[in-house]
């Protein structure tokens, strides 16, 4: 278990405070205990058990353990074994740039793929039937081209950032 002196838990609280805030009014209580979790997983330095997470947020070991594993399908944290140690131990990336680069490229990439691929597939499919309804599907194409590009600049600049750090 870790120690912390009252300057340090100080910090981890306001920390989890500001992380637990809702980016836009619409998520107030959108997943708290999804954003709680990682707070805590990124602000503490070494993994962290699912009874410690349990205690610091108050949350049941079983939904601990349900949200932990939703967050390390997603990309968003990682377990580790412990030598010596049945339990599993999480953690979170500590360069945010690298978490929200891994992240976007392992699923949102894979999306717009299997989007644009299944908008170009009934663009071809009705081609001779030009309507309104095509012309819709055909503009969602043209800007779901303008996004994936627009993606690849933006994984490119965080891979730039991530090969610059000092």
């Amino acid at each position: 278990m870790i120690k912390m002196n009252e300057k340090s838990k100080k910090i981890e609280e306001e920390f989890i405070e500001l992380f637990c805030q809702p980016v836009i009014d619409d998520q107030k209580e959108i997943e708290i205990p999804f954003k709680r979790i990682m707070a805590i997983l990124l602000i503490e330095p070494k993994p962290v058990s699912i009874e410690e997470l349990a205690k610091k947020t108050g949350y049941s070991l079983s939904m601990i353990s349900l949200k932990t594993r939703t967050m390390e399908l997603l990309g968003l944290i990682k377990s580790v074994k412990i030598p010596g140690d049945r339990r599993r131990y999480y953690y979170a990336e500590k360069d945010l740039i690298k978490l929200i680069l891994e992240r976007y490229k392992k699923s949102n990439n894979e999306g717009l793929v299997k989007i644009e691929r299944r908008l170009k597939d009934i663009l071809e499919k009705y081609k001779d039937q030009k309507n309104e309804k095509y012309e819709l599907v055909k503009n969602y194409y043209k800007q779901l081209k303008i996004l994936r590009n627009a993606y690849k600049k933006f994984i490119k600049i965080l891979e730039n950032a991530t090969n610059n750090k000092a």
